[in-house]
């Protein structure tokens, strides 16, 4: 493990729980900073710290959980068919609760455009009554952004969507994120307001050329700001199809893609499902699960076999912890599916912790 990853979890819990109270953007400020946990160590050195019996152990659970991830055999495609849930499952108790959650693969309303979710049925499930997404738009754009969607759009969306069908953990996809999202991004992480509406532009641009940018070109696109924007913005698939909400998929499936639709919707939908309860899908299954060869196509922007952000949730018969855990894109792979399951073997996987939270007091569930 490199020398980042030997700091303690506890050493940075303050830094990271400030950043966290303030805004969306300062956790994605966070992804630049956290600790960096990659496959060719151990998780042994982030436990230095001293700390209460109970403390230490739940700590010491969330490693065990991390290092699951980490030694995924196949990296390229998270699935309940991977040997993490079995440790998951090892680790519960009567006395401690152990649960791995994916909060990625959602609909960030903060990044969406609003034609993709007024195109489906899904937003009759997200908004309470009375409330569109052209009205969250305007609002999204005049307050800015926040962690806490229900905090930060005080009623705007029901209890089911904020449970089931939205999330704020996500990165920034170019190719399908909102153009107005994607200058407010580029301004907080480089303060060049200028720069920001030039590269909004330069996206436009690539939209209407219909030339979608693949991960592995970022570099030539954002130039000299690379090192500001990424990860934070990238071009992977943002929702992993093994724990997509079925309403979003099929929704997802069903869209025209800019007069590009799958050909068979309603089977391709059908056959993720049965696959997804079966087994693990593969990145290069996908090419004949949508039946699309073309791998430019927007649909490989949207659906992937990967999640890139994880809730642990540890909670013993007095204590709690929290954590979320973000996966680091490799620059170097497109991330499309002929090119994705080689690179991905032959580079290690690396992960963040970008929130790590413990409380005395919070009985087990």
């Amino acid at each position: 493990m490199n020398k980042k990853a030997s700091l303690s979890i506890e050493a940075t819990e303050e830094a990271f729980g400030t950043a966290y109270a303030f805004a969306l953007i300062l956790f994605l400020s966070a992804l630049l900073l956290g600790i960096s946990l990659h496959t060719a160590g151990t998780m042994n050195s982030i436990t230095k710290l001293g700390s209460p019996k109970e403390e230490l152990s739940t700590q010491k659970a969330a490693e065990e959980i991390i290092q699951g991830l980490l030694e995924d055999g196949t990296p390229a495609a998270d699935s309940p068919a991977d040997p993490v849930w079995e440790r998951v499952a090892e680790l519960n108790s009567e006395t401690c609760s152990v649960v791995l959650e994916d909060i990625s693969s959602k609909i960030n309303p903060q990044f969406f455009r609003d034609e993709i979710i007024d195109a489906t049925q899904v937003q009759k499930r997200i908004f309470t009554e009375g409330h569109t997404m052209a009205e969250l738009e305007q609002y999204r754009n005049e307050k800015g952004w926040g962690i806490s969607l229900k905090d930060s759009y005080p009623d705007f969306f029901s209890d089911d969507g904020l449970t089931s069908y939205l999330t704020s953990y996500s990165y920034l996809n170019l190719n399908i994120a909102d153009e107005l999202a994607i200058r407010y991004l580029y301004t907080i992480r480089t303060g060049n307001e200028y720069g920001a509406e030039s590269f909004r532009q330069k996206i436009q641009q690539y939209r209407t050329r219909k030339t979608i940018i693949c991960n592995n070109e970022l570099s030539a696109v954002m130039t000299s700001a690379m090192k500001q924007l990424y990860p934070c913005m990238n071009s992977v698939p943002v929702m992993n199809v093994h724990y997509i909400h079925k309403d979003i998929l099929r929704e997802i499936l069903s869209y025209d893609f800019g007069d590009k639709p799958l050909p068979h919707p309603d089977r391709t939908y059908n056959t993720i499902v049965q696959r997804r309860t079966s087994g693990e899908i593969e990145p290069s299954d996908l090419e004949s699960i949508f039946s699309v060869k073309d791998e430019n196509h927007i649909v490989y922007d949207y659906l992937g076999t990967k999640t890139w952000f994880w809730k642990i949730s540890i909670a013993s018969n007095s204590s709690q912890r929290e954590l979320i855990v973000a996966e680091l894109p490799d620059a170097e792979s497109s991330y499309r599916p002929r090119d994705q399951t080689a690179v991905s073997i032959t580079r290690p996987r690396s992960f963040q912790i970008i929130k790590n939270t413990f409380q005395h007091g919070t009985s087990k569930k």
